[in-house]
């Protein structure tokens, strides 16, 4: 319908202009053969008055050029890519607190610093970093780096030694759970 009434047409990514203009009349150079057909065919229609269905004719000297008639326009919905999805990957800093291959000794680890210094480690949840080259124990992640040194200043305080790590993306993080 927009494409008749309109000149909007869906396939197409450019607006469209429709023209209103009369059609230019033709000199009729109908024959007396073609009549007859015209004529037999409006006997054969139900229609009541005969004079309702006559060739209309129509002067050359009406006719007028067409006019541009302006059309609404909207450009179609633009399709979200698939590589706009695509989540980028950002690094978080993390606090090392250990390092090994078996995630149980790791979990006791934790348990033993804990222990130690309950208030520093209230609402701390522990988390295991597997890389290629091992297990770490971690804590984390920071909003930065100064927020992750001022804990490590309180985690040296208390006899523990962390190290400052930055994971990449083929780093594989879980929290740990420790018994």
């Amino acid at each position: 319908a927009a494409a008749v009434n309109l000149g909007i047409f869906p396939d197409s990514n450019a607006p469209a202009l429709a023209y209103a203009a009369p059609a230019p009349a033709v000199p009729s150079m109908a024959s007396s053969s073609d009549t007859n057909r015209i004529s037999s065919i409006n006997a054969m229609l139900p229609v009541k008055d005969q004079a309702s269905i006559a060739p209309r004719q129509t002067s050359q000297t009406n006719w007028q050029p067409p006019r541009t008639v302006q059309v609404a326009y909207s450009r179609p919905p633009v399709q979200a890519s698939a590589h706009s999805t695509i989540a980028v990957f950002q690094p978080k800093i993390w606090l090392q607190l250990g390092s090994g291959g078996d995630t149980s000794e790791l979990a006791s680890r934790f348990q033993r610093m804990k222990a130690r210094s309950p208030d520093l480690f209230e609402g701390i949840k522990p988390y295991v970093a597997q890389s290629g080259d091992g297990s770490r124990l971690v804590i984390g992640p920071f909003r930065g780096a100064s927020d992750a040194e001022l804990f490590a200043e309180d985690l040296e305080s208390v006899g523990v030694s962390p190290m400052k790590w930055t994971n990449s993306q083929a780093d594989r993080i879980a929290p740990l759970t420790a018994e």
